[in-house]
């Protein structure tokens, strides 16, 4: 018979479980399954306190606990009986305490948990363990350590008091969702309903350090610096102190069900009601009496160890893990029991159900799970002659199914996970269009937890059954709704409108969600189903702004859909906008500008978003400004007047890129500037050797050049020379300390007119400013690189040096030099003019000589 004839036709008894995306790991109150039997106590190893003497006539016990040297009974009517070690009034039950549901023994103290909440100790209170916090109440569970006690309120939060030597009180910072707690010798240990467990207090022996990768645990213990987990798999893990080998566990054991940690002794309760301890035997502790069976609980103290069998009913409820459920799904488990005196009364006694759960007295647990995680109580089934018995059970609410039963599924295809179900070997899925059926799919999937699937996207009703395959038996584990994803709709774009023309060079696009879309792409390009301008993912949003040519050109736009894990799109076509660079309005180009400070107006152009200038006196340059304006379209600037031709660029910044227009116009002419004016030596300067070397400008309307060089203004006693149209002469003239006057004619327009200077000249002495010896005043620069050198002069400190395209300006070389009497500088090679002053500090005042050179023009 085939895979899907085993499924569809073996007979299968109905059992909750669950499915999730993962196994969700619990832990679980110590505690161990019914094995029935006569009602009896047993205790052996010490007997040095007497510990192991049962008292007189003790009977109708429900739960046991151990000590250091001490047990404890509770007994089916609520009451506690004490004996062994008394030392500090352990085994001295408060008079009149009634109504406890629950014990608890520490190594020299005792705590009873009472059925409203409040909690009871007595005994040794050296360190204020027995010291229950006031107001303490909602308890459900408590546990006893050496100098520190425990306890687990009904919210999930953990209270203890006593000593806090080593933090063991300390309860980790924000702990809930507690659902077992432990108290070591000076070490506390809880159970979370998600699996995970918290250890805090002392590190004596590791005892805080989990191992690694612990989990599927449904029971802790603790002993003195060591601790035990049992595992759903009925195996045991301990870690911690093991100096006598309690963390040893025996090799092979398994189908254990309860565990005690005592002080050296590790005690395991099998499912079959039989006992194994190890490790420590000095007392006999190891010796399990010959034929003890039927054992419902363990417990371990100091060198003794205690069993209980169950004086009332059998709880024949196999197991300590109940069948799992899911939120939001309906939950029924009957509770069983045999023997006693019928009628039955269930109730919880410790721990807590799951929210949405409750335990009628008949023993049915209902009700509808309302959260996930691990829930640990210990119920007491009481017969009609008052006997009861008493048992720990867990139950585990995980999720319910991957995707959540209920929901709409969001796909074609899906993954649908499960958690593991106890007992299960084997699992199988029917998936169908009605309850129960399994048209779309039925399978065996072995050991598999999950199973992706093509599922239809109509609107349509989706039914799921998860099968199980425990002892040998199909069982129906739970059934799962969904409504299938409707069919599939691309999305649209909303924004801009198709065909439309953009409005800048920033474009939003939008569009709608479409129906069954995961996520979306955008090609846009320059051709129909190209995408060399963009092509991106993005993902779940509905708009994305993108930066677009400005150049008019035909836009094509491709918006993709994933819709159900297939792509498909929908393609709109757009003009990208035309940019229009700023053009200057109010001077036309070629214009002669009118004074030396003017104003340049533009217009904005289109789709520029911010502007700047050039200006230069060669096509291309920035020599005389360079600036950017942002988006003011108006700019005041100083320029030459001596009528040269200037070089304008109006730049405009569209679309991240810089675009210009270009312009020329010819610069204000001063009248001061028709004649030639001398550039160096300055006037005023000191000349120091002979020959000086005189450079003059151009002048704008000069055609030739005349010098007068005399003693005293307007003279020319020392010379008088008609230079032509040079634009430099060397002179002598006497260095005795007087004056020196220079009269620099020019012819302009047939008249001669004239600038005149006047120089001093050293006498040795006084101090003088420095003087350039290399390169010569005048001269033709011979490459890139020129050394430029100077004399000390006198009385001078240190040098500066400025170098740029108009006298006194220094936008080419501007630096202090120190006492250096040279300085390398790389300048342009473009055949232009250079200034160069040269600036002598003397007696704390700068003052300067200029020069005037001609840049190496390269090849």
């Amino acid at each position: 018979m085939n895979s899907e004839a085993v499924i569809r036709h073996t007979k299968l008894v109905t059992k909750t479980a669950v499915l999730s995306f993962a196994a969700f790991f619990i832990m679980l109150c110590a505690s161990a399954p019914q094995a029935g039997a006569d009602g009896e106590v047993v205790a052996w190893g010490s007997n040095s306190m007497g510990q192991t003497n049962m008292p007189t006539g003790l009977s109708g016990v429900a739960a046991i606990a151990a000590g250091w040297g001490h047990n404890l009974a509770l007994k089916n009517d609520g009451t506690v009986v004490a004996w062994g070690y008394d030392a500090f009034g352990q085994t001295n039950v408060p008079a009149g305490l009634l109504g406890v549901t629950a014990i608890a023994a520490g190594v020299n103290h005792n705590m009873a948990l009472k059925g409203d909440g409040t909690v009871v100790a007595w005994g040794d209170n050296g360190y204020g363990q027995t010291n229950v916090p006031a107001g303490l109440s909602g308890v459900v569970a408590i546990s006893g350590g050496y100098k520190h006690s425990m306890a687990l309120k009904g919210d999930g939060t953990v209270v203890a008091w006593g000593t806090n030597d080593y933090g063991q009180i300390s309860v980790p910072t924000g702990l809930s969702g507690v659902v077992a707690i432990g108290a070591g010798a000076s070490h506390s240990i809880a159970l979370k309903g998600d699996g995970t467990v918290i250890v805090w207090g002392s590190n004596y022996a590791g005892e805080t350090n989990v191992p690694p990768g612990l989990a599927g645990v449904i029971s802790i213990a603790t002993g003195y610096s060591y601790n035990m987990a049992l595992k759903s798999d009925g195996t045991v893990v301990a870690w911690g102190y093991s100096f006598y080998g309690q963390t040893n566990v025996p090799a092979g054991l398994s189908g254990v069900v309860a565990i005690a940690a005592g002080e050296y002794q590790a005690m395991a309760l099998k499912a079959d009601g039989t006992v194994v301890v190890w490790d420590h035997v000095w007392a006999g502790q190891t010796n399990v009496p010959t034929g003890l069976s039927g054992a419902t609980t363990i417990a371990s103290g100091n060198g003794h160890c205690v069993a209980l069998k169950p004086y009332g009913p059998t709880i024949t409820t196999n197991g300590r893990l109940l069948p799992g459920g899911g939120p939001g799904v309906a939950y029924s488990q009957t509770l069983a029991a045999s023997g006693g005196s019928a009628p039955y009364n269930w109730t919880v006694v410790s721990g807590r159900l799951p929210a949405g759960l409750v335990l009628a007295s008949n023993g049915i647990i209902s009700g509808t799970p309302t959260a996930r995680g691990l829930s640990c109580f210990r119920v007491r089934v009481s017969g009609a002659d008052g006997l009861a018995t008493e048992k720990e059970f867990a139950l585990r609410i995980n999720v319910a199914v991957n995707p959540a039963s209920g929901s709409t599924l969001n796909s074609s295809t899906m993954t649908f996970s499960w958690d593991a179900v106890d007992g299960a070997t084997q699992y199988a899925l029917w998936v169908g269009t009605v309850p129960g059926g399994y048209d779309l799919y039925a399978k065996i999937e072995g050991t598999n937890r999950s199973r992706m699937l093509t599922v239809p996207t109509n609107g349509g009703n989706v039914y799921v059954r998860l099968w199980a395959l425990i002892s040998g038996t199909w069982q129906a584990v739970n059934d799962y709704s969904y409504t299938a994803a409707p069919p599939p709709v691309k999305a649209a774009m909303t924004s801009p409108a198709n065909g439309s023309t953009n409005s800048s060079a920033s474009v939003t696009f939008t569009w709608d969600a479409g129906v069954g879309a995961s996520q979306y792409a955008l090609w846009v390009g320059s051709a129909s189903n190209t995408y060399d301008l963009h092509a991106l993912l993005v993902g779940t949003n509905l708009s994305r702004t993108l930066s677009l040519p400005v150049d008019g050109r035909a836009l094509y736009v491709r918006l993709w859909s994933c819709l159900y894990g297939n792509w498909e799109y929908n393609d709109y076509s757009y003009r990208a906008f035309n940019a229009v660079k700023a053009r200057f309005t109010g001077l036309a180009n070629g214009a002669t500008l009118g004074g030396t400070n003017v104003t340049l107006n533009w217009d904005a152009g289109a789709g520029a978003t911010q502007y700047a200038l050039w200006v230069g006196s060669r096509a291309g340059t920035y020599d005389l400004a360079a600036m950017l304006t942002g988006t003011n379209l108006s700019q005041t600037l100083t320029l030459p007047a001596d009528g040269r031709r200037l070089y304008v660029r109006l730049w405009s910044l569209i679309n991240g890129t810089w675009r210009q227009n270009d312009y020329e116009f010819a610069a204000y002419t001063d009248p001061a500037s028709l004649t030639a004016q001398m550039i160096s030596p300055t006037n005023g300067t000191t000349l120091l050797s002979t020959p000086v070397t005189l450079n003059w400008s151009s002048g704008t309307g000069a055609s030739q050049y005349a010098l007068w060089v005399g003693s005293a203004p307007g003279d020319y006693d020392l010379h008088a020379l008609l230079v032509g149209t040079s634009r430099t002469q060397a002179l002598s003239v006497p260095l005795d300390g007087g004056s020196v006057y220079v009269r620099l004619w020019s012819l302009v327009g047939g008249t001669w007119q004239f600038n005149d200077y006047a120089y001093e000249t050293s006498s040795g002495g006084a101090a003088v400013k420095a003087q350039m010896t290399s390169p010569a005043n005048g001269g033709t620069l011979v490459a890139a690189s020129t050394t430029f050198s100077w004399s000390a002069g006198t009385g001078v400190s240190q040098y500066a040096l400025w170098m740029g395209n108009s006298p006194g300006s220094y936008e080419l070389y501007a630096a202090v030099v120190g006492t250096n009497l040279t300085q390398a500088v790389t300048l342009p090679v473009d055949g232009g003019p250079v200034y160069v002053r040269l600036w002598s500090q003397m007696g704390g005042v700068w003052k300067f000589n200029d020069y005037f050179y001609t840049a190496f023009l390269a090849p």
